[in-house]
């Protein structure tokens, strides 16, 4: 098992009707190779995750998402969730904390249908992009290039369309996230 993630500070973006599986199942296995997982959201307080076809359980927020900051995050995770996307997209703040992680090369995961924040806020422009087929039209429109393959990485960017595989979806993730940072540590070896 790496420990690439020990110590590592994860932020996972969420508004309430996040994918409350998605979720809980990143942040026991982020727990496991010693990261802190922070929950960002629009609101204090508490933000209500969505399972199968009704609200799931509250989850305390740790910080608020428009005086979050992409600097204090190592990683990003976005877990899917309709309702969740559509309202992080009400905000501009999601464009300027997603945005910092992907201009600071900063290792990130949008899950499935929160894909969509990527298009709604211009982030996805010429980048290659895994989602789910509803998306294909919304990729073109933003000059992305939609892909039906279960996950796609971009540099530290990565995108997928994994929803009923969580297992492999991850396994895929983590590896995506364990191999950015080993990359990361070697760079500043070489630099020193």
């Amino acid at each position: 098992m790496s420990n690439a993630l020990v110590g590592t500070k994860i932020a996972v973006l969420v508004a309430n009707g996040f994918n409350e599986v998605q979720m809980t199942a990143f942040q026991r296995a982020f727990q496991k190779k010693g990261a802190n997982v922070r929950v960002i959201s629009m609101d204090s307080g508490l933000v209500n995750g969505w399972t199968g076809e009704e609200w799931g359980h509250h989850y305390a927020s740790d910080a608020v998402l428009n005086s979050a900051l992409a600097v204090d995050y190592d990683i990003l995770l976005v877990p899917g969730g309709q309702r969740s996307v559509e309202k992080l997209k009400l905000t501009g703040h999601t464009k300027r904390f997603i945005g910092g992680f992907v201009a600071g090369e900063k290792p990130c995961a949008v899950l499935d249908d929160a894909a969509s924040l990527l298009f709604h806020t211009g982030l996805a422009a010429g980048k290659t992009i895994s989602a789910p087929e509803a998306l294909s039209t919304e990729a073109s429109l933003q000059e992305a290039t939609y892909s039906a393959e279960p996950f796609t990485t971009e540099g530290t960017l990565m995108t997928t369309n994994m929803e009923n595989d969580i297992e492999g979806l991850v396994a895929s993730v983590c590896n995506h996230f364990e191999t950015c940072v080993e990359a990361a540590a070697a760079e500043t070896q070489l630099a020193a």
